[in-house]
């Protein structure tokens, strides 16, 4: 990507400013990141990329109901180059106009956005419109352009359609039941059961199905939804959670969660876990499950525990005789002690993943599990704000050619320059399966500026 890309992008988000003034609430987020990261094997390995992040939000324009949101960033690489084949590369993540008729509670945008609600997971380029109905029922709806994103390895594609459009219809119950129904239908997705071929198949990708949240009593709330794909004939997901509040209030949490996913039927136009030229790529009954169990008990202000369960199983068969299949365990506790108001925090946590199966495991090796260490500590006052973070991941690996562990330290520090400028600096060093011995760092500075109306500072 060009420099003038770079460079245009931050010309598009500074555009917002002049309209600043007529906006009665103003909200600015900026953070200006210089990193810089050496293999200390390997001297001319110094990276240096500058990033650019920014955030406008101005309320209340016009009549009061209109609004508008940007957020993107851009990078330059100072030396080597840091990430993909572009010195400098940058984003539009966000850039809608908003407008809110609350008689009826509805709400027009306009721009790029993000969709989430029922099937949809969308980011596009178009309109989205969301209203309450009589009788306790809602509707949404929305239609684009599809962004794109990086193309896959060894294809001219990234996966995604040209077009994409659906909505959701939703029936409440007071505060006590919301279900919906919702379907997506994307134009022209590439048909990657041919990759590599760089010439895909297109076809029109559709997924429909529903969604449920259901609180009777304030001790238990449960939520998920169900994705079907008419193409593939087949359910794609399920994904259902119960969380449970034994004394009504969130001094200890106990939920319970259950997700089936089959890729092929889930997005049908994607490879799935498989590297290029895999056998696995084309099959249609790669399936995942994850079952969960988390617990959250908070002991008093001061001190919270909690710990958590998961279990996955996979199952893989390919075009050929190839299949793989197995599960693995995750599981583990943390210990978090917070004390003057918040603003001196430590945390202990340990976690195990038990892999034994090849399905989970690198190429050449039987095993892929690993005990997870993670100790810190962070303070924030008025004036200064400092942290150390030491994370540690310990390898059991029989044949992988590669350094067993992976260990980490992070320390940060940073002064509060004003209400609304703070300057910091990192610093970690660590070595893993890549690198012996790296070295990185960065400095941050972050401005963070709301007002409210008449331009008072809130």
């Amino acid at each position: 990507m060009k420099l003038r890309k770079f460079l245009g992008i931050q010309l598009l988000l500074l555009g917002v400013l002049p309209f600043t003034a007529a906006a009665a609430e103003v909200s600015v987020d900026s953070t200006t990141i210089l990193r810089a990261g050496v293999n200390t094997d390997n001297r001319s390995s110094l990276v240096m990329p500058g990033t650019q992040y920014l955030g406008v939000d101005l309320d209340k324009l016009g009549d009061g109901n209109l609004s508008a949101h940007i957020y993107g960033w851009g990078r330059y690489d100072l030396n080597n180059l840091s990430f993909n084949n572009h010195r400098a590369d940058g984003n539009l993540t966000y850039g809608y106009l908003q407008y809110r008729i609350p008689t009826a509670n509805t709400d027009f945008r306009l721009g790029r956005m993000f969709i989430s609600g029922g099937v949809a997971n969308e980011q596009i380029d178009g309109l989205s419109i969301r209203s309450d109905l009589p009788l306790g029922f809602d509707i949404s709806a929305f239609g684009g352009a599809t962004v794109h994103n990086m193309h896959l390895g060894g294809s001219n594609r990234d996966g995604k359609g040209n077009y994409s459009a659906g909505g959701r219809l939703g029936y409440s119950v007071g505060g006590i039941f919301n279900i919906g129904i919702s379907g997506v239908y994307e134009t022209n997705a590439p048909n990657l059961t041919n990759y590599p071929n760089p010439n895909h198949d297109l076809y029109n990708h559709r997924l429909m199905g529903w969604d449920v949240w259901f609180q009777p009593v304030k001790y238990l709330e449960m939520v998920g939804h169900s994705t079907y794909n008419p193409d593939a004939d087949q359910f794609a997901e399920h994904l259902y959670r119960a969380n449970v509040r034994p004394f009504g209030d969130n001094k200890l949490v106990i939920a319970g969660q259950y997700s089936w996913q089959k890729d092929w039927a889930n997005i049908g136009n994607w490879i799935g876990f498989a590297s290029p030229g895999s056998a696995y790529i084309g099959a249609n009954d790669h399936k995942t499950q994850i079952i969960t169990a988390e617990a959250t008990y908070v002991i008093n202000d001061n001190v919270t525990i909690s710990a958590d369960y998961k279990h996955f199983q996979r199952d893989s068969v390919g075009r050929t005789a190839i299949s793989q299949s197995g599960y693995a365990n995750r599981y583990g506790a943390d210990l978090t002690l917070n004390y003057f108001d918040n603003t001196f925090k430590n945390g202990i946590s340990y976690h195990y993943l038990d892999a034994n199966s090849a399905a989970f495991a690198p190429i050449g090796s039987n095993k892929a599990s690993y005990h997870e260490i993670r100790v810190y500590t962070m303070r924030d006052t008025s004036t200064y704000f400092a942290s150390l973070d030491l994370i540690g991941y310990f390898f059991k690996i029989d044949s992988w050619t590669y350094q067993d562990n992976s260990v980490e330290a992070i320390g940060s520090l940073g002064y509060h320059l004003n209400k609304n400028w703070a300057l910091s600096g990192d610093i970690s060093v660590g070595s893993d399966s890549t690198y012996k011995n790296e070295v990185r760092g960065l400095v941050k500075l972050t401005f963070n500026m709301n007002t409210a109306d008449k331009g008072v500072k809130k």
